[in-house]
């Protein structure tokens, strides 16, 4: 079996994740780390992002995770995360 894809968040995400409480935050980090396991997990849609490459975005309740797959480097690129537009 693979290793896992490592998972790479922006400063802005983690910002995000330390303004929840500790228990929202854990479900999405522990979200976050299946991505590593699961690269082939698609959004509930996609978007153009600002570096002109395809990003997943899934909104888990009041939240929105984007990220996008860096094969290569065989990363989880978390671009944001975020309250979903509602």
């Amino acid at each position: 079996m693979p290793y896992p894809y490592q998972i790479w968040l922006r400063q802005p995400c983690l910002d995000y994740l330390g303004t929840l409480k500790a228990s929202v935050r854990r479900r999405l980090i522990f979200w976050l780390e299946a991505l590593g396991t699961d690269i082939s997990r698609e959004g509930d849609f996609t978007t153009r992002g600002t570096d002109d490459r395809d990003w997943h975005v899934a909104i888990l309740g009041p939240h929105a995770v984007v990220w996008w797959v860096d094969h290569a480097a065989r990363e989880v690129r978390i671009v944001a995360i975020r309250p979903a537009d509602r």
